[in-house]
């Protein structure tokens, strides 16, 4: 099953009428969606039969001229109105940032100091390399939802790569410092201080 947010955005991109998978598949790629939610071609494809298995969108083969037959898609009152219950969802959950590396900062201490460092500073480089496509898809954009949504996944891109590399410029010392505290207290609790 589709997440909600993948759901809201095909929904929505329905209520702008109707669209065959592929139609689907190449509007969510010039709004930038793959850019900020994991959905691939073959999602969008079981998205669709799934919604259209629960009702929520209705389709009808049409032949082009010379091409395939293909499916379009269109909304059904249902889908309309999962629509705005997934977006009622949506702005009512608790806001939530992914970072899957978190696990490497979360065991530094368990590193050697040179293979920490480069942990951090490949994690830094490739959240700058995604800064950079974000902000690409984002002036290409063709909606201002989608040049603003883009927009602020660029900016925390950057702001992790900037916090990653200070992470790294800091974590060491500060580890070093707290081994040594640690020490004095083991050495004076041995003396009875």
């Amino acid at each position: 099953m589709a997440t909600k947010a993948i759901e809201a955005m095909v929904l929505g991109a329905l209520l702008e009428g109707p669209l065959s998978a592929y139609e689907m598949d190449q509007l969510l790629e010039r709004r930038g969606v793959r850019q900020w939610a994991r959905i691939s071609r073959a999602s969008v494809y079981r998205t669709l039969l799934g919604m259209a298995e629960r009702g929520l969108v209705a389709g009808e083969a049409r032949r082009d001229s010379a091409g395939p037959e293909k499916v379009s898609y269109r909304l059904t009152e249902e889908g309309v109105a999962r629509f705005d219950e997934a977006m009622e969802e949506l702005a009512c959950e608790a806001a939530t940032i992914d970072f899957g590396f978190m696990a490497v900062v979360a065991n530094l201490g368990a590193v050697e100091e040179e293979a920490g460092r480069w942990m951090l500073e490949v994690l830094a480089e490739g959240c700058e390399r995604r800064a950079e496509a974000v902000e690409g898809a984002a002036a290409s954009a063709e909606s201002i939802e989608a040049r603003e949504a883009l927009g602020l996944y660029g900016r925390a891109f950057r702001l992790t790569s900037s916090w990653l590399r200070r992470l790294r410029r800091t974590y060491y010392r500060n580890q070093r410092k707290l081994q040594r505290r640690a020490q004095r207290a083991r050495r004076d609790g041995a003396r009875g201080l």
